[in-house]
């Protein structure tokens, strides 16, 4: 039987390790810890996946955080380990916590209801270099003025230069009002998990339904894939919105940064 945390887990480890190899990345597998260095001094994209945090795998984990710090890279940590062994662990490392998400899983085998309706709103995949700089802006809007937002610019920049088809699994659209792009969002294919990630609305334009239409398109998406399941890191916040599409919680998720 499946795991449901480790399913959510591992689609992140191949989405992110899948764009690193298409920035020209490192992905390292050591001893239970992965780490994916996407080339680009980004948080977002640049990540350690302990997929156990303890007394096994802290040297490991120690030595990872050590080699991005000594650079220095940014990056962060994420973990599916909640409990006093696991945060000992992380903060030996000098690691804070920073955010907590929460891990969702849906059987999308199950019958989809009907695509919410936002007047005036169409949504396009994601099909030339303008359209993944756009995805890109918008991504980076979250961010204000804090220096991550340029990196993550940057970061979609460099996949700009690369053709679509390239994005093995990776299904991005962007969601426009009267041809003013307004929201984005990501569908990731992994082995037999559809991951959604990125859903995000331009702060004007927010709770107008704008998300919640994003994300049952790429729900529709996903069930035409032929993935069997779901899976998704909803912030609080969001987390109603899921669950009213059939997601359940099976866990939450950490991210940590250097202290």
């Amino acid at each position: 039987m499946n795991d449901p945390r480790r399913q959510v887990r591992d689609n992140f480890i191949t989405k992110s390790s899948s764009l690193a190899r298409l920035l020209g990345g490192v992905i390292d597998h050591e001893g239970g810890v992965v780490t994916v260095d996407c080339g680009l001094p980004t948080d977002t994209f640049t990540v350690i996946v302990p997929r156990r945090a303890d007394s096994g795998t802290a040297e490991i984990i120690a030595r990872k955080v050590g080699g991005f710090t000594s650079s220095p890279t940014p990056f962060a940590l994420w973990s599916w380990d909640v409990d006093d062994a696991a945060r000992r662990v992380l903060a030996a490392c000098g690691l804070r916590h920073t955010e907590t998400h929460v891990a969702m899983v849906a059987d999308l085998t199950k019958p989809a209801g009907d695509e919410p309706s936002v007047a005036g709103l169409s949504i396009r995949d994601v099909a030339t270099a303008a359209d993944v700089l756009t995805y890109g802006a918008i991504m980076a809007d979250l961010f204000g003025d804090h220096p991550e937002g340029r990196r993550v610019r940057g970061v979609f920049e460099r996949l700009s230069r690369l053709p679509p088809e390239s994005y093995a699994g990776l299904r991005m659209v962007v969601a426009s009002v009267a041809d003013e792009p307004v929201g984005i969002g990501c569908l990731f294919l992994g082995q037999g998990t559809a991951g959604i990630y990125d859903i995000v609305t331009r702060e004007p334009l927010r709770r107008r339904g704008i998300g919640g239409a994003v994300f049952a398109h790429l729900l529709t998406l996903a069930r035409e894939s032929g993935s069997v399941t779901g899976v998704l890191q909803a912030s609080p916040d969001g987390q109603g919105i899921y669950a009213r599409a059939g997601f359940v919680t099976v866990g939450e998720v950490h991210t940590y940064e250097p202290a």
